[in-house]
Order: structure tokens, then sequence, then C-alpha cells
């Protein structure tokens, strides 16, 4: 699928393996390359998903996801606050609703499946309470969760989440 932030440079094909890290240093047309590709790592339909989490470099020369850092102040958030997601025909939009700064051992926003609705309301109350900044926005009940993540330093993670809101044929 293709992933887009409006204003951003992230403006991607998102790409996905059932081999770890394959693409951390493989475009999407499988050549080698230090950038990589922003990927969705295992086999499961990438938007279908409670929670989809994908990975990309954080580049010096802020190709990839490099501009997720800005998150971290509240006004770049306010000006840069949807994605879109194009796949298999149908034009998606995500409000971002945490931007986070955690410790690479700290896995939780990794969590993909959600067996019960409140597990997954459980899931997103966790995310906005560890966001940065309040978000103070109401999600659709049914909404799925798309997760950016990029390095942050040596030991920490950016995470960038947003709920799919919408959808266009």
């Amino acid at each position: 699928f293709w992933l887009s932030i409006p204003g951003t440079s992230i403006d991607y094909p998102v790409v996905k393996s059932a081999l770890p890290g394959y693409y951390l240093n493989h475009t999407f047309q499988g050549n080698k390359n230090p950038c990589g590709s922003l990927f969705v790592q295992g086999e499961t339909e990438q938007t279908n998903e409670r929670n989809t989490v994908i990975f990309g470099h954080n580049m010096k020369d802020g190709s990839m996801f490099a501009d997720l850092k800005h998150y971290k102040n509240k006004d770049f958030y306010e000006n840069h606050k949807i994605l879109h997601i194009y796949h298999k025909g149908k034009r998606y939009e995500g409000l971002i609703f945490s931007c986070q700064i955690r410790g690479e051992e700290e896995l939780e926003c990794y969590q993909t499946e959600f067996p019960t609705t409140a597990q997954r309301h459980e899931f997103i109350s966790s995310m906005k309470a560890s966001s940065l900044y309040p978000i103070p926005i109401s999600l659709p009940e049914q909404a799925s969760v798309i997760t950016l993540l990029t390095c942050y330093g040596r030991a920490e993670r950016m995470i960038v989440q947003a709920a799919l809101v919408c959808y266009t044929e």
C-alpha cells in the first residue's frame, strides 16, 4: 500500500515481508540500499488488522521516517495530524491520536490484535495517555490503528499512531 502525510516528506510505498528485517536494507523492488523501505513485518493483510505497525528508518537526509521526530513538537502535530493510506483502490484517512518517545524495550505499542473491543479501547487509552502531549479526540469504535515507528537516538523509538477514520473508493 502507499502511505502519505501531507506537508511532510513521508510519501512512500509500504511493503511486507515474512523475512525479519529484510526491508531494513532493501528497497521495495528488492535492491540492497541502506535506506531500506517502509515495511510491515509478517504475513497479515495490512490495513485489516486492528493495529498495523509500520517500520522505517530515521534518515539523516530527511527521507523515510525522518519527519516523525518533528511530532515531539505539538505545533508540528497541529499542522500534520492527518495521514493517508492508499490500499486496493481505496483511500483511507487517519487521524493521529498519539505521539510518543519510548525506550526500545517498551513493546506495548507493537500489539497488533485485540480479541475484544474492551482490549482495543484499553490499548488506545494507554497509547493516548503515553502521548507527549494531550490530543483530545474521540475515535470511532471500530477504527483500525496505524503505528508508525522509527529510531530516535540509540535506545529510543519515535512512535506516531493514527486511527483510520474513513475511506473512499
